[in-house]
C-alpha cells in the first residue's frame, strides 16, 4: 500500500535516498532516509525518479526520471542541470571526477 522504495543510493553518514513509485500521486518522489530518527523526508515529488548516485562530497545526487538525466543539489535541494533524452538515446552516467584544488 506504500508503493515500492527503489534505487536506493547510500550517503557515507549511513543515510540514503531512495526513490518511491506506486505508492500514489501525493506519495511518489525522492526521499531521504535518515538512520538517526528512523525518518523519511520526501525531497522532491513525481513519478519515476530513481537516484543513481552521489558526489563523494554528498554535495550533488544524481537521478533519472522521465529519459532524462538531473542533478539535485542536496544543501539547496533543487534540480541545478538536467541533460534530455529521448526515446532512442538516453543519457548515461560513468562515475565523478574529483579536482583536487589548492584554494
Amino acid at each position: 500500500s506504500h508503493g515500492y522504495a527503489t534505487h536506493p543510493v547510500w550517503v557515507p553518514d549511513g543515510s540514503l535516498y531512495y526513490g518511491l513509485s506506486s505508492a500514489d500521486a501525493d506519495l511518489d518522489g525522492l526521499y531521504h532516509y535518515s538512520h538517526t530518527d528512523n525518518s523519511h523526508s520526501l525531497l522532491l515529488p513525481g513519478t519515476g525518479i530513481m537516484p543513481t548516485s552521489i558526489s563523494p562530497d554528498g554535495e550533488f545526487l544524481l537521478y533519472t526520471q522521465n529519459l532524462g538525466l538531473k542533478i539535485w543539489r542536496v544543501r539547496l535541494q533543487e534540480t541545478v542541470a538536467e541533460i534530455a533524452g529521448d526515446e532512442d538515446r538516453h543519457p548515461s552516467y560513468s562515475g565523478w571526477i574529483v579536482v583536487e584544488s589548492d584554494q
